[in-house]
């Protein structure tokens, strides 16, 4: 049957540039709650994932280090026999340059992995998709090939459940 406990992965290491980010401990309170004790350098971000069935993942929350150290209770762990945790890196959209005939290339940097949806607005207001991809190699290259019909363009990278 399923354990009642919470859990990080076996292997919980981010390594980007040298940093190491790290869910160093995952305990069961009294209340049931989980709490975590994760350590990375000191301004380096990352988001705090949970799932129990290894898909869907789930954000949790922002992590943010001030320190070395950063500490978070799940609460949402109070009604589930087990769950478990996983840190992933924001994704950043990095790049962008124009190329001939009037298309743009959009690179996306962020964890392995990660599923990916870039989407595309002319006014900030209204959002649309245009592309959905996976991270390979710490990096999501896209062509936005409607970009030449428009007078300005705005992107935004937006992470998948």
């Amino acid at each position: 049957g399923p354990l009642n406990t919470a859990r990080s992965l076996a292997a919980p290491l981010i390594v980007v540039g040298g940093d190491t980010l790290r869910i160093a401990t995952v305990r069961r309170l009294t209340d049931r709650s989980a709490h975590l004790v994760m350590t990375g350098p000191a301004g380096r971000e990352a988001y705090l994932q949970g799932s129990t069935e290894f898909e869907p993942w789930i954000n949790l929350t922002r992590v943010v280090f001030a320190g070395s150290c950063k500490e978070y209770t799940d609460l949402g762990a109070r009604a589930l026999d087990y769950r478990y945790y996983r840190l992933v890196l924001p994704m950043r959209l990095r790049e962008w340059s124009a190329l001939p005939n009037d298309r743009v290339r959009l690179a996306v940097d962020g964890a392995e992995g990660t599923e990916c949806l870039v989407r595309v607005s002319e006014d900030l207001v209204s959002w649309a998709d245009l592309g959905t991809a996976v991270i390979v190699g710490g990096r999501l290259e896209l062509l936005d090939l409607g970009a030449a019909t428009r007078p300005s363009r705005f992107y935004q990278a937006v992470l998948q459940p």
